[in-house]
């Protein structure tokens, strides 16, 4: 019998074959050790001639191995004892749970690992009943479990549990992984340990100032190094520019889709403003493995150029002519303005003198 498992309870039949009533003094059970035997009876303390009564016994073992005991029916008026030899085997469901430890080693946070398993077998001679199985961690829950093992494993076979490590965080996780069986098997336990790790990286510098630069002209490009600085590949899922007006500024890289350990990248950004006025946008650059995202702000004026005006000089035969050079012209047509008035007027006067 099982341990801790009580039996089917067996018939002792106890008759009186005298012709007068037969009186029930005691019904004892003895063992030499614990006692794994139990009955009851519905004797009473006397049997009338010809009746019978019964004693059921049950056998529950609370340990593996073979177990003896005696019933006794003490009967009075003489009519001595009667005695029983009860017998029976504790034996107990035994398995394994194996590996006892499971370690993960580090994994990216929030991206699931290859499952790990562990296999119950049923190492004992009755079928093992399955209670539960449960994870039980002092955070959150960073480890999962399936399993095939149903509510009973069958003698000699064997069953698996899948754990799968998926950390919210980063740093070290641990849990505890039990296997509750019945029929007296108890719990095997198996430990969990993993470690979070995420992708770490620098965007460097945090800010671009282009200043003054002359509408509907491209700057010269300003650089923004991507530089990894974990110990894996920082993946690159995007590189964007937001603005809240029109987009003065573009941008081209060398990142790719991922920057290697140790290894970087450069962002060439340039400002070409359509109008005049001061403006802003944020350089955004979104990395994966739970590197987050790193941001650039980038700023800059654009700026009106210089009117050109264009004159014709009779002289030259015409031409365009900048501010310097027309105001230079326009001093000059001054001056032979005044010499030819001052012509006229030494003639004027000369004409006066000879009237």
């Amino acid at each position: 019998e099982t341990t801790n498992v009580a039996s089917a309870p067996k018939s002792v039949t106890v008759t009186n074959t005298g012709t007068a009533a037969l009186p029930i003094t005691s019904i004892t059970l003895s063992t030499t050790g614990s006692q794994p035997f139990s009955q009851t009876n519905n004797c009473g303390s006397s049997v009338a001639a010809g009746a019978n009564c019964t004693i059921n016994v049950v056998f529950n073992p609370a340990s593996v191995g073979s177990a003896t005991a005696t019933l006794s029916v003490n009967a009075g008026s003489g009519a001595g004892t009667q005695t029983v030899a009860l017998s029976g085997t504790g034996i107990a469901v035994t398995y394994t749970a194996l590996p006892s430890s499971l370690a993960f080693g580090n994994e990216v946070t929030n991206v699931a690992s290859a499952p790990k398993s562990v296999t119950v077998t049923n190492t004992g001679t009755v079928a093992l009943p399955i209670t539960s199985i449960t994870l039980s961690t002092t955070g959150s829950q960073p480890f999962s479990q399936t399993n095939t093992c149903d509510i009973s494993v069958a003698v000699g076979a064997s069953c698996t549990i899948s754990v799968v490590f998926d950390p919210a965080s980063v740093g070290p996780a641990s849990a505890t992984l039990s296997v509750n069986a019945g029929s007296g098997a108890g719990t095997q336990t198996v430990a969990l340990s993993g470690t979070g790790i995420a992708a770490t990286y620098t965007a460097l510098p945090t800010s671009l100032a282009f200043g003054n630069e002359v509408t509907n002209v491209a700057s010269a490009p300003k650089s923004v190094t991507v530089t990894n600085t974990g110990n894996l590949a920082l993946p690159i899922t995007s590189i964007t520019l937001s603005t809240t007006g029109s987009q003065p500024f573009s941008q081209t890289n060398t990142c790719g889709t991922s920057v290697a350990v140790g290894a970087s990248c450069t962002i060439s950004v340039v400002f070409n403003p359509a109008s005049v006025g001061s403006a802003t946008a944020t350089l955004s650059v979104n990395a994966g493995n739970g590197a987050g995202t790193q941001t650039v702000a980038l700023s800059g004026t654009g700026i009106a150029t210089l009117p050109v005006t264009t004159v014709s000089s009779s002289k030259s035969g015409g031409g365009a002519l900048d501010a310097i050079s027309l105001l230079s012209l326009l001093a000059m047509m001054g001056l032979q303005q005044r010499r030819q008035f001052n012509a006229r007027t030494r003639v004027t006067e000369r004409r006066s003198r000879r009237l």
